[in-house]
């Protein structure tokens, strides 16, 4: 099945080949993922996945997209489904998706998690 990747450590947008089985998802998304969410629809066909965890987990980086108020840390993947909700291949083009992507630096997505978990230091990001 075609997926999309969305790597922030590289800072690229790519195409990939994996599986049907979920748990290919998760090397794609971090070394140490082992739960993802999707907070994203894009439309009737393609759904962003990412670390539900990814506070916790280490990163190099984040990414925004037109419109978000905060950034995802980590990786992202976008993932095609059936009217029946099974996986398939992603209808969105890798060049949609670089269109759509803001990269936020470590530094920001550190001050991001740092708020959200209780500290301070995040004020208003703008890409």
């Amino acid at each position: 099945m075609r997926v999309i990747v969305i790597d922030s450590a590289k800072r690229e947008v790519r195409m990939v080949e994996i599986s049907t089985n979920y748990k290919d998802i998760y090397p794609l998304l971090g070394e140490s993922v082992d739960m993802f969410a999707c907070p994203v629809q894009f439309n009737e066909s393609d759904t962003l996945f990412v670390d539900d965890e990814g506070l916790y987990h280490p990163f190099e980086g984040g990414y925004m997209m037109d419109d978000w108020a905060y950034p995802i840390l980590g990786n992202g993947v976008i993932i095609g489904s059936t009217d029946e909700g099974e996986s398939t291949d992603v209808q969105m083009s890798v060049e949609d998706v670089q269109k759509m992507v803001r990269w936020v630096d470590k530094a920001n997505c550190e001050m991001w998690r740092n708020h959200v978990l209780g500290g301070s230091g995040w004020a208003v990001y703008t890409v």
